[in-house]
């Protein structure tokens, strides 16, 4: 027998990651003559709360460029699969447009030789980077509606939001079987408060053009986040933090307990920072004095200060690396291009260390610069030990390649490397939204898989021999079926009531291999006379009594079947498949009865999911249960908890928070149970979104994992709401607090359900024997 804590949580966990390869996913983002791609696996189940990197492993990663450009000038494709040798790819034909390319893309990913995955049909999820998403404050699984929202967008982002749009729509014509989702660099700064992203032009002005502060970079801010979050084994929502993103585009951000409070961009991403051609910073009037000295359209003037300005346009050098060296070996221009871009970013560390009061967790270096130039985090960390700020000099140099925190010791706020990954951001968080948008093919165990997780949990079990099991509904195709399938995983032997030749043949009719089951008519048993004597008994009749006992017995196979599991011919019974609650549950609470801790028989679901097993009680046939039938209820869950080897965390669940009356209630209901289960205690009251969220969760170690359902009917809420999580399973509803199981699955049920009930039941079988082995050992 499994005991508590040691068997069933920890095998359906990992039985369930162990199920199939993760989820594929296409990372795609489209340029006006690029298109850049990751393809990755993710884990089909969190190991926490929320998809992590270490949930993820890249497939591959790569990039065609020359979309769309003259004929004499080939695409350049290039691409990296990791555990596999180099392999060059060749375009032989130039690429008209971002369907051309696409469709070579995915004959790459899908090469035989040489491809990632087998067929484009792998994969499940497209996540594509959108740079502008106007108000959207999270990325939204694309339909014509986020779509239309996205073109409407284009004009604050011209250069890059059409581009966006054809990969969306070459990619929702090419993978239509897959969910795709919008993942903006904008999402994450619509935290930010308006006295922040209010530029101070006429209000009419600006609210009819969208002119405002915006923000970019958002996927990598959010993703460094998560990351120092989890380096700081806090939560994010618990943390102060000023990230910067130095790049060839470069971008700062203000955290507030997990959310941007303030960022360096603006409406484009014109503004902030100096980057590698964009000028960042600049008074407005200079841009208007500039067009007008030109003589020249505005457009070519956005030409100037996007594309020849920042350190291009200071220093003659767009790339960091080369003004470094250019600096170090004394060129004046180069060194003042690398004071500007520092001074420009200490100016916001001051100004964000304002924002935040002084309170910061952690300053964040991060993206080309950020991660891989000591030289510039030293530079702009020069006098922050001031302000709790304690560069490590040796840790610096150092951080590039190994450390991801860099200040002393005893530095009252870290400073941080965190390498960002933008394309795996994009990934997690489209696994996210296509998970909370059950747009998420479904990660739940098959009905093979359970059948085979159950099957090897009754074998952990042990007990010396097989359960012996009775399915009085012989004749029903679905119970042949089962049949067949439990007789196949050697979980159990069989008895099917029926006439034995009318069920061999139904069988052979559904191709349904019985042979080794055991047949009985019950107008044909050989102790039918004694069955019907001890019915007759059970029952306190007198006189002509024993007649109707064996009439009811010749007739209903349920009868037969419950009294076969009273006088041990069988462990325990399977039924339901034909016959309804009330025909299953009136012999077994008159033959089999309570058992001697339970004051009333109830119904429960066991679910699987990511986090292990939970049992889900409700009260059954007793509407409006009274504090001694909720008492029983309550132990006998536990102890149904016990018997799938889980450490019995109880929880009531109600559809809002206890009145006072009924906190009152719920305190006698815990004395009246802990006089039954000495030690017995219920953690408390919780909702039902809650509970859903414990049962289809990831969950952690000290998780409930027993949920009771006073109202029936928020039993069933709960239970569908399981049931479309897309990862967990439920079988049931099985019976509890007899002193012998018997299962009663749903008339509408299939085969597979019935194959995992009498799994479950062979379970409780095991556990009662283990039980009364127990309590006999102590009575001797």
């Amino acid at each position: 027998h499994c005991h508590a804590g040691k068997c069933g949580a920890n095998f359906f966990s990992t039985s369930i990651s162990a199920v199939g390869a993760g989820h594929k996913i296409l990372v795609l983002n489209a340029g006006s003559s690029t298109v850049k791609f990751g393809l990755f696996s993710v884990s089909k189940t969190p190991v926490g709360s929320v998809w992590r990197p270490s949930d993820s492993s890249l497939l591959a990663k790569g990039s065609i460029d020359r979309i769309g450009g003259a004929a004499e000038k080939l695409p350049g494709v290039s691409i990296s699969i990791p555990n596999k040798p180099a392999h060059k790819y060749e375009v032989t034909v130039p690429l008209k447009d971002h369907r051309s390319a696409f469709v070579e893309m995915m004959k790459i990913l899908a090469d035989p030789q040489h491809g990632a995955i087998n067929d484009v049909k792998d994969i499940s999820l497209v996540g594509h980077r959108v740079v502008h998403g106007g108000e959207h404050s999270s990325a939204q699984i694309i339909d014509g509606k986020v779509l239309d929202q996205i073109r409407q967008a284009a004009f604050l982002a011209p250069l890059h939001n059409p581009a966006n749009i054809a990969g969306i729509e070459v990619a929702r014509e090419s993978l239509p079987h897959a969910s795709h989702v919008a993942v903006f660099d904008t999402a994450f700064h619509q935290s930010i408060p308006s006295e922040s992203f209010t530029y101070a032009l006429p209000r009419d002005l600006a609210q009819r053009y969208g002119i405002r502060r915006y923000g970019f970079h958002g996927t990598s801010h959010s993703f460094v986040l998560q990351q120092a979050a989890d380096h700081l084994g806090r939560g994010p929502a618990d943390l102060n933090l000023i990230t910067c993103h130095l790049g060839n585009g470069a971008s700062m951000a203000c955290i507030r307990r997990g959310r941007c409070i303030d960022t360096t961009m603006g409406m484009t991403p014109l503004e902030g920072l100096v980057m590698g051609t964009r000028c960042g910073d600049v008074d407005a009037g200079a841009i208007l004095r500039l067009a007008s000295l030109m003589k020249v359209p505005l457009e070519e003037v956005e030409k100037v200060v996007n594309n020849k300005s920042g350190l291009l346009g200071l220093c003659g050098h767009s790339d960091m690396r080369d003004v470094e060296r250019a600096a170090i070996h004394g060129d004046p221009i180069a060194v003042l291009a690398e004071r500007i871009f520092v001074e420009r970013v200490r100016k916001y560390v001051g100004a964000f260390l304002l924002r935040l009061d002084g309170n910061v967790d952690a300053l964040v270096f991060t993206a080309g610069i950020g991660q891989n130039s000591p030289r510039i985090r030293r530079m702009v960390c020069r006098g922050l030990h001031r302000f709790g700020f304690e560069l490590d000099v040796d840790k610096n140099l150092e951080g590039s390649h190994s450390g991801v925190e860099i200040s002393t010791t005893s530095s009252p706020s870290k400073i941080l490397v965190i390498p960002t990954d933008e394309e795996l951001s994009i990934a997690l968080q489209t696994i996210s939204v296509a998970s909370q948008s059950k747009k998420l093919p479904s990660s739940a165990l098959t009905d093979d898989e359970l059948s085979a997780s159950l099957a090897a949990l009754l074998a952990r079990g042990g007990g010396g021999r097989p359960r012996h099991l009775v399915l009085p509904e012989g004749e029903d195709p679905r119970v042949l079926a089962a049949a067949a399938q439990l007789l196949a995983l050697e979980a159990c032997s069989l008895t099917l009531l029926g006439e034995p030749d009318k069920l061999r043949l139904h069988a052979a009719q559904i191709g349904a291999d019985v042979s080794r089951a055991a047949f009985l008519d019950p107008r044909n048993a050989k102790d039918l006379a004694d069955m019907a004597r001890v019915l007759s008994v059970i029952r306190g009749g007198r006189g002509g009594a024993e007649a109707g006992a064996r009439k009811l017995l010749e007739t209903d196979p349920i009868w037969f079947g419950t009294m076969m599991v009273h006088l041990g011919k069988a462990d325990g019974m399977v039924s339901g498949a034909s016959h309804t609650p009330a025909e299953v549950m009136r012999p077994a609470t008159q033959v089999i009865r309570r058992a001697a801790w339970a004051d009333a028989v109830s119904s429960f679901h066991l679910a699987t999911g990511p986090g292990g097993l939970s049992v889900l009680s409700d009260c059954a046939a007793h509407a409006h249960p009274t504090a001694l039938e909720l008492a029983s209820i309550l132990v006998a869950s536990a102890e149904t908890a016990g018997d799938f080897g889980l450490e019995s965390r109880v929880v009531l669940v109600s559809s809002k928070a206890p009145s006072q009356a009924e906190a009152e209630k719920l305190e006698a209901v815990q004395q009246m149970a802990s006089k039954k289960k000495p030690g017995f205690r219920v953690q408390g009251v919780i909702q039902v979104g809650e509970a859903v969220q414990h049962i289809a969760g990831a969950g952690s170690q000290s998780r409930p994992t027993v949920f009771v359902f006073a109202d029936l009917a928020l039993a069933e809420l709960a239970c569908r709401d399981v049931a479309e999580s897309g990862v967990s399973r439920l079988v049931g509803p099985l019976l509890q607090g007899l002193r012998k199981p018997v299962s009663d699955v749903l008339q509408d049920c299939k085969a597979s359900d019935i194959v995992h009930a009498a799994l479950v039941t062979c379970l409780q079988a095991q556990a009662e024997e283990s039980r009364a082995d127990g309590g006999a050992a102590a009575g001797s």
